[in-house]
């Protein structure tokens, strides 16, 4: 329900994956990162009658190529090209090539947009072998460091007069928000576990329905 391509699956519907236009329950995390690969699934069928994946994996038909925002060199003509240690690599694009930014599909964006973004990285998946890419994730981080943590309004504050987005602090006392808060290993945290003065990096989503936050290991010494 954070991540998808066509259609939103309902927010209280846990552990759901959508695969070829039929939503099929998952017996395990739904793998955010599959979404808009070519994979192969397992079903299981017992009593649910559309069955129950238990395992999916990415074919040998995905392309994937991924790199800095540092590196994008722009977009035009149907053509993306990046730095890879300073050799132009040029990836094809078409008006059905999707783009994924900060988790949220955005339908109005072009790779065009991507030059609008530093900090952060590009993946870029061709799932079937035609040379056209079918999907682009974009994250954009913004970088800040935690003066202050309000457990009870859920609210880090930077330090340093620092702002995100013209704000001093980032708020997740919203219910409809889906907050997604991790170490630099992948390990989930708590809101509680986010340490004042480390450095965080925070991906939100345009609609303001997803925000990822990567804490760094790093402190800032005051």
């Amino acid at each position: 329900n954070v991540t998808y391509l066509y259609k939103e699956i309902s927010k209280n519907k846990t552990n759901i994956i959508e695969i070829d236009g039929k939503a099929l329950k998952c017996n395990f995390d739904v793998p955010q990162g599959l979404v808009g690969m070519s994979v192969d699934y397992y079903v299981e069928y017992t009593d649910d009658e559309n069955g129950v994946v238990t395992a999916i994996n990415a074919t040998s038909d995905n392309r994937v190529v991924e790199f800095s925002l540092d590196d994008y060199e722009g977009a035009s003509s149907g053509v993306m090209k990046y730095l890879d240690n300073d050799n132009t690599v040029k990836l094809n694009y078409n008006a059905t090539t999707m783009i994924i930014f900060n988790g949220r599909r955005e339908r109005n964006y072009t790779p065009e947009n991507i030059a609008n973004y530093n900090n952060g990285t590009v993946k870029a998946i061709d799932n079937n072998e035609d040379d056209i890419l079918d999907v682009i994730y974009v994250t954009n981080y913004k970088d800040a460091v935690v003066e202050r943590l309000y457990t009870e309004s859920k609210q880090v504050y930077f330090a340093y007069s620092q702002t995100v987005d013209g704000l001093r602090y980032v708020s997740f006392d919203d219910e409809k928000l889906i907050v997604d808060i991790t170490n630099v290993d992948g390990q989930q945290l708590s809101f509680d576990e986010i340490p004042v003065d480390s450095v965080i990096s925070i991906a939100k989503s345009n609609d303001n329905k997803l925000v990822k936050v990567i804490v760094s290991d790093k402190k800032v010494a005051g």
